[in-house]
């Protein structure tokens, strides 16, 4: 028994040697040669081939064959998106030895064109500026060549156009790329179903430290205009004109739209109340000097703001106090009392 198990464990180094030789003789490496094509024709179809993957690492000759066969449809494939459906891929493996080259060669072929365009959405809103633009920017146009890219990015300006004055339920109904290979055509078809056309109801402030009054003086629209994404962001600028805030975030609060109206939710968060600044200078006129400065961003609920700001220098000295209260309306001005000491 003692002997058989010796005789075992020999038999067992000698097979696990073997093995440890054996894969070196199997392992191979391959490169990719692709011609016919350039741009970013040619660098999608390289991307799409999986045997390009290998090309710095070794993979097994027989990895290597059945990878280079899968070669030819994922090229055509890769093409489509461009308007190329009728490419044409020949090739080779050269075999080198220890290593593979692949070769391809690429005849992209006459592109798909747009032979029929037609963009169904009612005429009301095809009247509104934004729309307009969307839809006469749409990508490809007829006699076009057909790039999915552009499409669906033609597409979704387009909705988010509609969105942007109002047309909050706007749904996409038929989307539809009919290609005909044979003739290199395509049909595009699009017809958006809109629902009604909202307004604004009341906006809503959270997190700040005004109240409800004195934020009603930022707002662009009054309750009933027609919706408009331009309109908010005017409201976020002006927001962060103001310069009492860290965070200001307005969206539509469509979950409680209703009845064609849309309130407006705008979230907030104060900005430090009191910044200081200080800092060294030099001057020809002035010399040496160093510059201090205290900002109070709100003195109390109504907005009002303070500054000092100090100047001592070897040849200048100041000291300048202003207040602001700001005035009804939306554009931030204010009323401003100031005092200023000076000696040079």
């Amino acid at each position: 028994m003692t002997g058989f198990r010796r005789r075992s464990r020999k038999s067992l180094s000698f097979w696990l040697l073997l093995a440890l030789c054996a894969p070196a003789a199997e392992a191979a490496r391959v490169t990719v040669q692709l011609d016919g094509i350039d741009g970013d024709l040619r660098a999608a179809a390289l991307g799409a081939v999986e045997l390009q993957q290998y090309e710095k690492r070794e993979v097994s000759r027989a990895q290597v064959r059945r990878l280079y066969r899968r070669a030819e449809q994922q090229i055509e494939q890769a093409l489509q998106p461009y308007g190329y459906y009728n490419a044409k891929v020949d090739g080779e493996l050269v075999n080198e030895g220890e290593a593979f080259r692949a070769v391809l060669h690429v005849k992209a072929g006459q592109p798909v064109k747009v032979s029929e365009l037609s963009i169904r959405i009612d005429d009301a809103a095809r009247k509104l500026r934004a729309v307009r633009s969307a839809i006469s920017a749409f990508s490809p146009q007829k006699g076009q060549r057909l790039d999915h890219a552009s499409y669906e990015r033609s597409k979704a300006a387009i909705h988010a156009s509609l969105f942007s004055v109002g047309y909050l339920d706007a749904e996409l109904a038929t989307h539809r790329v009919e290609v005909e290979r044979a003739s290199n055509t395509a049909k595009i078809e699009l017809e958006w179903k809109l629902g009604p056309r909202y307004r604004f109801a009341d906006t809503n402030f959270e997190g700040g430290q005004f109240g409800d009054d004195f934020m009603q003086r930022f707002i662009p629209w009054d309750v009933g205009d027609y919706y408009s994404q331009d309109k908010l962001l005017e409201l976020q600028q002006r927001l962060f004109d103001a310069n009492y805030f860290a965070i200001s975030q307005v969206q539509p609060d469509t979950e409680h739209a209703t009845e064609g109206k849309v309130p407006i939710a705008v979230t907030l968060a104060p900005a430090k109340r009191t910044v200081y600044t200080a800092g060294l200078f030099i001057g020809t006129d002035t010399g040496v000097g160093v510059r201090g400065g205290i900002e109070r961003r709100w003195v109390n609920r109504r907005g009002h703001k303070l500054k000092f700001e100090t100047i001592l220098a070897q040849r200048l000295k100041t000291l300048s106090t202003l207040y602001q209260v700001p005035l009804p309306g939306p554009d931030n001005h204010s009323l401003n009392f100031g005092i200023t000491y000076r000696d040079e």
